[in-house]
């Protein structure tokens, strides 16, 4: 037997050794692990997910972009997520947590988490995720999401009367207000 066809027969062992270690009636299994559909064969499996985040943002009043973060566990989710701020460079946090370690109760729960941001000239992000023995999970959100920032309308100069300030001529300028 050839390199190629053992290396395929250890596949098949390994994967078929997995499907038989995950059959049964999936008693005992923790919410958001692979649980084999009924008649299924190899490994057809349906996975229910463990974790789902939504991220809404909103420039507040001082100019600073307001995040709210809400991270839905699932039941039987054990291994403690990790909640990560990734900030644009030149961006800074004016309230909320750059990172913090979420408690897993076992159960269902939602968490609210606020964030205020200053001076972000490009997507914040938000990466929220959980490694335990037998599996990790990892869900990642933006904002704004790619694609939603729409650059303002380009402004011309238009002429002016010349003039000369501290030694430099000015023939256009950019109106304060386009609209006239």
């Amino acid at each position: 037997m050839d390199r190629t066809h053992r290396a395929g027969l250890l596949a098949w062992i390994a994967t078929a050794s997995m499907a038989a270690c995950s059959a049964g009636d999936g008693a005992g299994k923790a919410a958001g692990e692979p649980v084999p559909e009924p008649g299924a064969t190899g490994m057809s499996l349906h996975v229910r997910p463990g974790m789902d985040l939504h991220l809404d943002g909103t420039e507040g009043p001082d100019g600073s972009t307001v995040l709210v973060a809400t991270i839905r566990l699932a039941a039987g989710l054990t291994a403690p997520p990790v909640v990560r701020l990734v900030l644009p460079e030149g961006a800074e946090l004016a309230g909320g947590s750059l990172e913090e370690v979420l408690a897993a109760p076992g159960r269902e729960v939602t968490y609210r988490r606020e964030y205020r941001v200053r001076g972000s000239r490009g997507p914040i992000r938000v990466v929220v995720q959980s490694v335990g023995v037998a599996r990790g999970l990892r869900v990642e959100a933006t904002w704004p999401q790619p694609g939603s920032i729409v650059p303002a309308p380009a402004v011309q100069a238009r002429p002016i009367p010349p003039t000369t300030v501290d030694g430099v001529r000015i023939d256009s300028a950019v109106p304060l207000d386009p609209g006239r």
